[in-house]
Parts: structure tokens; sequence; C-alpha cells
């Protein structure tokens, strides 16, 4: 029976965004009477330096660092700096009784497992990197905080491998459709596909492993909507309970629904042209208060977008409009035009249609928000314990970094 033989290289970086690792010009020869492999290992670093660790596998059997022979002056481990790219020569010992094909292969390096399923470093990374973004943390956070958020990264893979493996019982219909259209109208996104490419390149991520990502995503929400979600359930009586005990959450300010006419003029116009806006702003006010259609003026005189609404603004609240605005709405009752009001915008005629008085918000009102709030609670609770309780019948792996 053939024996066959892989080189296997490990790429562990500390902590890296980035790094690669391959084997060229492989070839099987022999030394005196034992058999040795050659080859040329080219190793390239990240964003931080790489260290590359050779190792043989032969028969599912991994054999120790002693059995490589490195020319130069490199040694077992191979430091590679920042943004380098290095290539040496290599030999490794084969047993002396070797008569099989050798191939080869290059590794990620594996700093988990969930039931014998490989994480490798390059999916944490991506993950690191999401968590980082998602959370809005600085990038150029301190080294513990990074390790946390390394740390935070890989139990989010750990628990999303444990309940992928879960969701592959269920029986799903049309997965495979259901990943390519999801893939497509990701793709569908950019542009052209050199951005399709380029997007893929930054991430460090291929094509096929979005799609691992896009089949995972399907078969772990359809696990948790059939196992937790499905089953969560908001009594009325919970819905009472929370309104009664956050009454400051339905806190509702004073609103102002109104309707002006604008007068534009740059702030920074000459002192003439500020004075022949403000004349006209004043005339438009005469001719609503001698009784002409507030609304029909503001279609044919405001240079506001709302002229085309007859000026109406919707309701606003307190710090929504500048100050001078503001101040003139809230000395207004229903129905009244203020005077002519200055801001950097230009001159406005304000006419309040009506006050909407502040106040708790009314359980009828607030009753679907509360709702969703406390199904999203109980569910986020709920995929935890329950993932927990996957976990904690895995054999989970973690290598020390």
């Amino acid at each position: 029976m053939k024996k066959l033989a892989l080189l296997l290289l490990l790429v562990s970086v500390f902590p890296a965004l980035a790094a690669a690792a391959e084997v060229k010009n492989l070839k099987v020869g022999q030394e005196g009477d034992s058999a040795v492999a050659t080859y040329d290992l080219v190793a390239t670093a990240g964003e931080r330096e790489a260290e590359v660790s050779v190792a043989i596998i032969i028969d599912g059997q991994r054999r120790t660092a002693d059995r490589l022979r490195l020319s130069g002056d490199f040694g077992k481990n191979v430091k590679v700096g920042t943004g380098k790219r290095i290539v040496w020569e290599a030999t490794a010992d084969l047993p002396s009784n070797f008569d099989g094909e050798l191939n080869w292969d290059v590794a990620a390096e594996v700093i988990a497992r969930v039931n014998g399923t490989p994480i490798t470093r390059a999916e944490a990374d991506r993950a690191t990197k999401v968590l980082i973004a998602q959370n809005r943390i600085p990038q150029n956070m301190d080294t513990e905080a990074r390790k946390q958020a390394e740390d935070a990264a890989l139990e989010q893979l750990i628990n999303a491998e444990v309940a992928y493996q879960a969701g592959l019982k269920l029986e799903i219909q049309d997965l495979d459709k259901q990943v390519a259209d999801k893939a497509a109208q990701g793709k569908a996104r950019f542009p052209t596909a050199a951005e399709y490419e380029t997007a893929l390149k930054t991430n460090n991520i291929t094509e096929d492993e979005v799609r691992k990502l896009i089949r995972k995503d399907i078969v772990i929400g359809r696990l948790l909507e059939q196992e937790v979600t499905g089953r969560i359930t908001v009594t009325e009586a919970e819905i009472r309970t929370f309104y009664d005990e956050n009454q400051d959450k339905f806190k509702q300010p004073m609103k102002y629904h109104a309707r002006h006419i604008l007068i534009g003029v740059n702030p920074d116009a000459p002192a003439d042209d500020k004075r022949t806006a403000r004349a006209r702003a004043e005339a438009i006010r005469g001719k609503i208060l001698a009784g002409e259609d507030f609304a029909a003026l503001a279609k044919a005189e405001s240079s506001c977008p709302s002229s085309s609404q007859g000026g109406d603004l919707g309701f606003f609240g307190k710090g929504e409009m500048v100050p001078p605005f503001e101040k003139a709405a809230e000395g207004l009752n229903p129905g009244e035009v203020s005077g002519v009001v200055e801001t950097q915008f230009g001159y406005h005629i304000i006419k309040l249609v009506e006050k909407q008085e502040g106040g708790a918000m009314k359980l009828d009102t607030a009753r679907e928000n509360i709702r969703n709030y406390l199904k999203q609670q109980k569910t986020q609770k709920a995929a935890t314990d329950y993932v927990s309780t996957l976990r904690s019948k895995a054999a989970v792996e973690k290598s020390a970094r």
C-alpha cells in the first residue's frame, strides 16, 4: 500500500491580521539510502510580524521538527518581518522505506476545534475586525483591549459553530438555492466585478468562504427560529408591568406643528440685501394679516423646500429647530402668526398650526414597541441559554495563544 505524505505549514501570527505561506517546487529524492523531500517555502507576513513553523504529516501522523532541515541561517521557526516576503530551501527526511507519492498542502493555523471541526486564525481575525467595527472600538486600542476583542470574537465563532452543527440536523428546503441567492444579492451591491474582487482581497476571504458563511448564517437562523424564537411569547401582563415600572421611558416632550415662509438670504450678504429681504418678508406678513392664505403665499414666495407643501414643517420638538425659530414658535398659540424672525437662513414668518402637549405616552400607543422590546430581550437570553446548553455537550478545544 502506498504511503502518502503531506507537508503542512503552520502559520502562527502573534497576533496577525493577515499572513500567507505556501510550498513550491516540491520534489522527492534520495540521499544515500534515505528518501527526502525538497521544496521551497514561501512566507509573507501581513500587518504584523509572522512566525512560520514547519511540520511533515505522513499517514496522518505529525513528525516533529527535528526531522526537518532548513538551508542557510534559518531555524525551525522562521520570523517574517511586517510586510516582508521570504523564500528558502527546505528538506524533510522521509521514512527509509518510503515508496509512495508525496503531496503537499498549506493549512491555516487552527486555534480551536468544535467536535473536531477547526476554527482558524484567519476566521478569528475577520471576526475580530467585525466586532471592533460593530462596537466602534478605536483601531489604536492597547494590547489588552485587542486581546479581549480577539477572545470575544473567538467565543462567538465557537458558539456559532456549535449552533451550526446542531442546525445541520434540520431539513432545510432549497438551502443551496437560498445560499446562491444571498450570495448573488451581496455581489450585486458592488458596481463592478473588480470592486467585488477587491473587497474579497481586502477582507482576506474567498468567494467560497463567503458562501460558507452565508450557509452557516441561514442554518443557524433556522435553528434558532425553530428552537428559540418561535417559542417566545409576551403576555399583556408583562407589557403592563413594564409600562408601569418604566414611566420615565415614555415621557414625551411638547411638540409643535408649524408652517413657515422663508425669504432666504446669505448671512454674509451685504446689509442692503438683508434689508431688502426683511422688507419683502414684512410685506408678505402684511398680506397674511390682511387675510390672504398662508399656504398659498408659502408656495408662491418661500425659498424653503417645504414651500411645495404650503410651508408645512410637520411636528418638531425641542432642539430640532435653530434657537430663534424655536423660541418664536413656542411663544405662539395655534393659529397665530409670528413677526419676522431672523436666523442664519434668512427671514421667517411662522404660523403655529397646533401644539401637542408633553407627558407620558399612552399604553395603547406604546404597546407594540414594548412587546417587540420584551420579545427581543427574551429571545436574546433564550438563545444564549440554548447555545450554552449545546456547547456543554460539545467537545471544544482551544489552542494556547
